[in-house]
Protein backbone atom coordinates (compact mmCIF):
# COMPACT_ATOMS: atom_id res chain seq x y z
CA UNK A 1 0.00 0.00 0.00
CA UNK A 2 1.40 3.66 -0.51
CA UNK A 3 0.14 6.57 1.18
CA UNK A 4 0.58 10.02 -0.20
CA UNK A 5 -0.10 13.34 1.28
CA UNK A 6 0.49 12.30 4.51
CA UNK A 7 1.01 14.84 7.11
CA UNK A 8 1.09 15.25 11.01
CA UNK A 9 -0.44 18.57 12.73
CA UNK A 10 0.44 19.47 16.31
CA UNK A 11 -1.85 21.63 17.61
CA UNK A 12 0.33 23.65 20.41
CA UNK A 13 -1.84 23.54 23.42
CA UNK A 14 0.25 25.93 25.77
CA UNK A 15 0.33 28.46 22.67
CA UNK A 16 -1.41 31.58 23.23
CA UNK A 17 -2.66 31.83 20.14
CA UNK A 18 -2.99 27.66 19.92
CA UNK A 19 -1.07 27.61 16.66
CA UNK A 20 -1.08 24.60 14.57
CA UNK A 21 1.92 23.16 13.04
CA UNK A 22 2.23 20.61 10.31
CA UNK A 23 5.23 17.57 9.55
CA UNK A 24 5.77 15.45 7.04
CA UNK A 25 4.89 11.66 8.22
CA UNK A 26 6.02 8.24 6.77
CA UNK A 27 4.19 5.45 6.71
CA UNK A 28 5.94 2.04 8.40
CA UNK A 29 4.17 -0.69 6.80
CA UNK A 30 6.12 -3.18 8.50
CA UNK A 31 5.06 -1.79 11.84
CA UNK A 32 1.72 -0.75 10.54
CA UNK A 33 2.64 3.05 12.00
CA UNK A 34 3.06 6.57 11.01
CA UNK A 35 5.51 8.16 11.67
CA UNK A 36 6.91 11.99 12.15
CA UNK A 37 9.28 14.32 13.81
CA UNK A 38 7.95 16.48 16.44
CA UNK A 39 8.40 20.20 15.67
CA UNK A 40 10.17 22.37 17.75
CA UNK A 41 8.14 24.15 20.92
CA UNK A 42 8.52 25.82 24.07
CA UNK A 43 4.65 24.19 25.04
CA UNK A 44 4.48 22.00 27.44
CA UNK A 45 2.14 19.66 25.34
CA UNK A 46 0.84 19.52 21.79
CA UNK A 47 -2.38 17.52 20.45
CA UNK A 48 -1.23 15.44 17.49
CA UNK A 49 -3.81 14.48 14.53
CA UNK A 50 -2.98 12.61 11.62
CA UNK A 51 -4.20 13.23 7.96
CA UNK A 52 -4.22 11.12 4.43
CA UNK A 53 -4.33 14.39 2.28
CA UNK A 54 -3.29 17.12 4.44
CA UNK A 55 -6.80 19.10 4.67
CA UNK A 56 -8.79 17.11 6.78
CA UNK A 57 -7.46 15.95 10.01
CA UNK A 58 -8.49 13.46 12.80
CA UNK A 59 -9.72 15.20 15.79
CA UNK A 60 -8.31 12.48 18.83
CA UNK A 61 -6.52 14.75 20.82
CA UNK A 62 -3.79 12.69 22.37
CA UNK A 63 -1.15 14.92 23.58
CA UNK A 64 2.61 14.68 23.09
CA UNK A 65 4.53 16.28 26.64
CA UNK A 66 7.54 18.50 25.46
CA UNK A 67 9.71 18.67 28.68
CA UNK A 68 13.50 20.50 28.95
CA UNK A 69 16.16 18.74 28.53
CA UNK A 70 18.12 16.78 30.74
CA UNK A 71 21.57 16.96 31.71
CA UNK A 72 24.41 14.66 33.60
CA UNK A 73 26.52 16.06 35.84
CA UNK A 74 28.46 12.99 37.36
CA UNK A 75 28.10 9.48 38.37
CA UNK A 76 28.65 7.85 41.40
CA UNK A 77 30.31 5.59 41.28
CA UNK A 78 32.50 7.00 38.77
CA UNK A 79 34.76 3.82 37.99
CA UNK A 80 34.25 -0.15 38.24
CA UNK A 81 35.17 -3.41 36.35
CA UNK A 82 35.40 -4.50 32.90
CA UNK A 83 33.17 -7.35 33.30
CA UNK A 84 30.32 -4.11 33.72
CA UNK A 85 27.55 -5.26 36.35
CA UNK A 86 28.19 -2.02 38.44
CA UNK A 87 24.76 -0.42 39.99
CA UNK A 88 25.62 3.22 39.27
CA UNK A 89 23.41 6.17 40.15
CA UNK A 90 23.76 8.98 37.65
CA UNK A 91 23.52 12.25 38.85
CA UNK A 92 21.99 15.37 37.00
CA UNK A 93 18.75 17.16 36.10
CA UNK A 94 14.90 17.49 34.69
CA UNK A 95 14.98 13.88 35.30
CA UNK A 96 11.35 13.30 36.98
CA UNK A 97 9.24 14.15 33.70
CA UNK A 98 9.92 10.93 31.75
CA UNK A 99 8.33 7.44 30.85
CA UNK A 100 10.63 5.34 29.53
CA UNK A 101 14.09 5.60 31.19
CA UNK A 102 17.66 4.37 29.61
CA UNK A 103 20.96 5.02 30.11
CA UNK A 104 23.66 4.80 27.01
CA UNK A 105 27.10 3.66 27.07
CA UNK A 106 29.46 5.13 23.83
CA UNK A 107 31.88 2.84 22.35
CA UNK A 108 32.35 1.29 19.23
CA UNK A 109 28.84 0.29 19.35
CA UNK A 110 26.71 1.80 22.15
CA UNK A 111 24.90 0.19 24.68
CA UNK A 112 21.56 0.74 26.04
CA UNK A 113 20.70 -0.46 29.26
CA UNK A 114 17.46 -0.06 31.04
CA UNK A 115 16.96 2.51 33.71
CA UNK A 116 15.04 3.70 36.86
CA UNK A 117 14.76 6.88 38.35
CA UNK A 118 14.95 7.76 41.71
CA UNK A 119 14.43 11.72 41.62
CA UNK A 120 14.56 14.57 39.23
CA UNK A 121 18.05 14.85 40.13
CA UNK A 122 19.06 10.71 40.16
CA UNK A 123 18.41 7.91 37.84
CA UNK A 124 19.85 4.06 38.17
CA UNK A 125 21.59 2.13 35.74
CA UNK A 126 24.02 -1.50 35.64
CA UNK A 127 27.10 -0.97 33.38
CA UNK A 128 27.14 -3.16 30.76
CA UNK A 129 30.33 -4.60 29.27
CA UNK A 130 32.49 -2.08 27.70
CA UNK A 131 33.00 -1.63 23.80
CA UNK A 132 36.09 0.83 24.38
CA UNK A 133 38.88 -1.85 23.99
CA UNK A 134 40.78 -3.47 26.30
CA UNK A 135 42.32 -2.53 29.78
CA UNK A 136 41.38 0.81 31.09
CA UNK A 137 39.36 2.89 29.45
CA UNK A 138 36.25 5.18 29.37
CA UNK A 139 32.74 5.55 27.91
CA UNK A 140 30.51 8.49 28.12
CA UNK A 141 27.10 7.58 29.84
CA UNK A 142 24.36 9.73 28.43
CA UNK A 143 20.38 9.28 29.52
CA UNK A 144 16.95 9.24 28.41
CA UNK A 145 13.06 9.79 29.36
CA UNK A 146 11.64 8.56 26.46
CA UNK A 147 14.48 5.92 25.06
CA UNK A 148 14.47 7.91 21.97
CA UNK A 149 16.35 11.86 22.91
CA UNK A 150 19.20 11.43 24.61
CA UNK A 151 21.31 13.89 26.40
CA UNK A 152 24.78 15.32 25.54
CA UNK A 153 26.48 15.88 28.50
CA UNK A 154 30.06 13.81 28.05
CA UNK A 155 30.16 12.27 31.61
CA UNK A 156 32.00 9.26 31.46
CA UNK A 157 32.71 5.91 33.22
CA UNK A 158 35.71 4.51 33.50
CA UNK A 159 36.61 0.36 33.09
CA UNK A 160 39.48 -0.45 34.46
CA UNK A 161 41.37 -3.82 34.77
CA UNK A 162 42.46 -4.30 38.93
CA UNK A 163 43.54 -7.33 39.65
CA UNK A 164 45.40 -8.74 42.93
CA UNK A 165 49.14 -10.21 41.95
CA UNK A 166 50.33 -9.81 45.53
CA UNK A 167 50.52 -9.01 48.66
CA UNK A 168 53.35 -7.19 50.76
CA UNK A 169 51.97 -7.63 54.21
CA UNK A 170 50.32 -11.39 54.15
CA UNK A 171 48.51 -11.95 57.37
CA UNK A 172 47.27 -9.33 60.04
CA UNK A 173 45.43 -9.42 63.42
CA UNK A 174 41.81 -10.08 63.33
CA UNK A 175 39.17 -7.09 64.95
Amino acid sequence: MVLDGLSAAWTLAASPTRRSLSVNATYDAYHDELRCVSPAANASGAAVEISLNGQQFTTSGVIFEYYELVSVSHLVPSAGPRQGGTAITVFGAGFSHGRDYRCRFSGGTPAVVMATVEGDERIACTTPAPRCGSGACREAVEVSLNSESYSSSGVEFTYHNATVTSLDVVSGPSS
